[in-house]
């Protein structure tokens, strides 16, 4: 048996880990997996198949951490599963779904978290009756078509030399800038080779700036992490916008249809469904008046807050899904306009987080220091369905990273 590349998923998140796997012999299958709450669309000829799919509780060491279903082709076939009750720590085991009837031409493999994430780490389809794997085609495209982005050199982008540490995501990165389709915004991307489904990011700049680059060390430690991250401005660029939101929007617009066209870099790599907007200062101004697109799932304000904005009351009853404010101490110039948006923003959950840093601290750290942990987390648990110590776990329940010192934080409207 020769498994090929985790493809086909709708989101959640990828790890590889090293331990010895017990109950095997194929220790590097069962080393992978892929957590959270998503979706596999594998696509194969109509017909009868069998799936014998491989898990192993590469994370919890005790009963009831972790629970969660599966369903195929719209059918449940495991109900709250704990692998730890099963084979414990680092234990393989396997499952086997039987006659699965497939007639849209995709064989969809559902997980459901209920506890934590779900998990899984492989899975080998089968078929008596002729059913087969379709490989979709690749497009046929020139140079022209493929209208491919322009690289940015690393080390003109970080010019500050202490922040040339490679970001810690394990999805390598790269910055871009698609001079004939978004000249005025600039992209941090992960290697499209390492992931799949990429959930999308708009930044808004502080001082509403068009510098695309000014936080491109924050923003690439983002990307790092299996996210694309547009940032409004070119990469280098100049003067300032509107701080209303436009130019977020004008980056998930050009996401969302390069994701569709067959000749881009992204076509169907990115996780249209899953769509956030993030900023700082000014920035976060922005992201939050973008929130009001339907289209956004989470909008996340850094050393900011709408208080400060008298039309702020406008776009109050338009938000739809939860937002996030994470700001400094005192000294932090946002520290009251934030707290009073948490206290005015009733319709939608919102969290409010304070950290002991300035306005701008953060930014001028390696890969943004304490807040460059935080906001993968938050991307985490919204976009990619991570219910565990990297997502949820780090905002919500007992002894979590925002629920101690130095943080102290607020939150309504979550369960």
């Amino acid at each position: 048996m020769q498994y090929r590349a985790d493809r086909f998923a709708s989101s959640g998140t990828p790890q590889i880990v090293t331990d010895p796997i017990a109950g095997t012999t194929e220790d590097t299958l069962y080393q992978s997996e892929r957590y959270g709450t998503y979706t596999y669309d594998i696509p194969v000829s109509n017909a009868t198949y069998t799936v014998v799919m491989h898990f192993a509780e590469l994370y919890h060491t005790a009963a009831g951490s972790r629970s969660f279903d599966v369903s195929i082709e719209g059918q449940l076939v495991m109900d709250d599963v704990d692998l730890f009750s099963q084979v414990g720590h680092d234990g393989a085991f396997d499952y086997t779904a039987k006659n699965i009837v497939v007639t849209d031409k995709k064989l969809t493999i559902d997980l459901k978290a209920n506890v934590d994430n779900a998990t899984i780490s492989g899975f080998a389809i089968y078929s008596n009756n002729g059913g087969v794997f379709e490989e979709p085609p690749e497009p046929v495209c020139t140079d022209a078509q493929r209208q491919r982005p322009t690289a940015i050199d690393y080390n003109r982008a970080i010019t500050n030399q202490a922040l040339r540490n490679p970001p810690s995501g394990a999805f390598g990165y790269a910055i871009e800038h698609a001079t004939q389709t978004l000249p005025n915004h600039t992209i941090y991307r992960p290697d499209l080779s390492k992931v799949t489904k990429i959930p999308i990011v708009a930044w808004g700049n502080g001082a509403c700036s068009n510098i695309g680059t000014e936080q491109a060390d924050f923003l690439l430690q983002i990307a790092s992490n299996g996210y694309l991250v547009i940032a409004n401005g070119g990469p280098f660029g100049s003067g300032t916008n509107d701080g209303k939101g436009t130019e977020l929007i004008k980056a998930i617009n050009w996401a969302i249809a390069e994701n569709s066209r067959e000749c881009s870099q992204f076509y169907g790599k990115l996780d249209v469904e899953n769509v956030g907007t993030m900023g700082w200062s000014c920035g976060g101004g922005m992201a939050h008046y973008a929130a009001v697109d339907p289209r956004v799932k989470t909008a996340v304000a850094l050393n900011s807050g709408l208080a400060v904005y008298g039309d702020r009351f406008d776009y109050y009853p338009r938000f739809h899904s939860p937002l996030a404010i994470f700001n400094g101490d005192q000294s932090d110039v946002a520290y009251n306009p934030g707290r009073q948006q948490y206290s005015e923003v009733n319709n939608v959950p919102i969290y409010h987080a304070n950290y002991p840093i300035g306005h701008g601290d953060a930014y001028f750290q390696d890969n943004g220091g304490e807040f460059g942990i935080v906001v993968v987390g938050w991307l985490n648990w919204m976009l990619k369905g991570d219910e565990g110590a990297t997502g949820k776990g780090m905002f919500i329940g007992n002894n979590c990273r925002l629920c101690r010192s130095p943080w102290t934080s607020m939150h309504k409207g979550f369960n």
